[in-house]
C-alpha cells in the first residue's frame, strides 16, 4: 500500500509539471543590432536602455546585450509576445534590430555618445 501511495504522489507531481510546461513555450532568439558607443559595457546608456525596453514587453524573461558581437540574446514566452513585438521594442528604444532602422524621432532621443559618429 505504501508503494501505491508513493507511486500516486510521483504521478501527480509529474502530471502537474507536464501541465505547467505545456502552458508556456519559451523561445530564444538572437537579434542583430548596432551600438556605436565605445563605453556601453559600463555606462548607463545603451545597455540598460535596450534591456529595459525589452523587459517592458510582456513575456520577455531574459534580455542581454552583447556589445562585442552587436547582438541581443532574448528569451521569451511565445504565448505572451512575438518576435515582431520584440523587434518593435528595440526599434522604439532607438536602436536597429535585424537590419530594421529606428524612426528618426526614436533615434534622436539617444544620448550623443550612443549615436553613430
Amino acid at each position: 500500500m505504501k508503494t501505491f501511495y508513493t507511486f500516486l504522489i510521483l504521478a501527480c507531481i509529474f502530471s502537474v509539471n507536464a501541465v505547467a510546461q505545456g502552458n508556456s513555450k519559451m523561445e530564444e532568439i538572437v537579434v542583430k543590432t548596432a551600438v556605436f558607443c565605445d563605453h556601453c559595457n559600463y555606462c548607463d546608456s545603451c545597455k540598460p536602455r535596450i534591456e529595459t525596453a525589452l523587459f517592458a514587453v510582456a513575456g520577455v524573461k531574459q534580455a542581454k546585450l552583447h556589445i562585442e558581437s552587436q547582438t541581443i540574446k532574448i528569451v521569451y514566452n511565445t504565448k505572451k509576445t512575438s518576435k515582431a513585438e520584440i523587434l518593435n521594442a528595440i526599434l522604439s528604444s532607438g536602436y536597429a534590430a535585424d537590419g530594421l532602422q529606428p524612426k528618426a524621432t526614436d533615434y534622436a532621443r539617444l544620448e550623443g555618445c550612443c549615436k553613430r559618429k
